[in-house]
């Protein structure tokens, strides 16, 4: 039974009789479809956040357990499109959010993630601009960046970043959080930075940028 692309009238069944070409982009650009193209799937995934700075302990706080929580995951979007005639889209990928700058003083946050996007133009039905948005930056404390959500087409939110566990100082325990994976479920592209773990002034890590990627069916 053919899977029919919702408002587009076509159906994938066809595209895939035909030859199909995957194609992948990791920075903005415009995309033109390879010669003879009849439909296209997008895939949009959004910067992971990045993580938050550690400050400069001293004296016998030097010795304390100091951890940070996760940053968030990019969202993550599936666009369908039929093509009818002339066709180009407007790639934008989200780099991942900066780590929190080091300070002896003070923690500093990490940056949110930067949001990617698929913008159509030319003739075609279906799904319209798709935006992923990017995680969220880990904050300057033991919390925990959220994950990006995405607007367009079929949508999946980034996963949240770990919180803390464990109480800290005094020479208690603790454990840095993880950050959280895309929507796209990916440890590769758009993953937000884990949470450091020390007491000493460092920099927060940085989240994983984004990525797209386009499936080509061939009539």
């Amino acid at each position: 039974m053919p899977i029919i692309f919702s408002g587009d009238g076509g159906t994938l069944s066809e595209a895939a009789s035909g030859s199909h070409h995957i194609k992948q982009f990791t920075g903005s650009t415009t995309y033109t479809p390879t010669t003879g193209t009849k439909y296209i799937t997008v895939h949009v995934i959004a910067g992971g956040g990045g993580g938050a700075s550690g400050n400069e302990l001293s004296g016998e706080q030097n010795m304390d357990e100091r951890g940070f929580g996760g940053a968030g995951g990019g969202g993550y979007c599936i666009g369908n499109y039929n093509i009818t005639g002339s066709f180009s889209g407007a790639i934008t990928v989200g780099g991942g959010g900066a780590g929190g700058q080091a300070s002896a003083h003070q923690f500093r946050a990490g940056g949110n993630g930067g949001n990617s996007r698929f913008q159509p133009s030319g003739s075609y039905n279906g799904s319209g601009q798709i935006t992923a948005n990017g995680g969220g930056g880990a904050p300057a404390s033991t919390g925990r960046g959220s994950g990006g959500g995405a607007v367009g087409g079929v949508v999946f939110k980034g996963e949240d970043g770990e919180a803390t566990t464990g109480a800290g100082g005094e020479h208690q325990p603790m454990t840095a959080g993880d950050g959280g994976t895309s929507g796209h479920s990916d440890n590769t592209y758009g993953k937000g930075a884990n949470g450091n773990f020390t007491p000493s002034a460092i920099n927060g890590q940085n989240g994983q940028a984004g990525f797209v990627y386009i499936m080509e069916y061939l009539g």
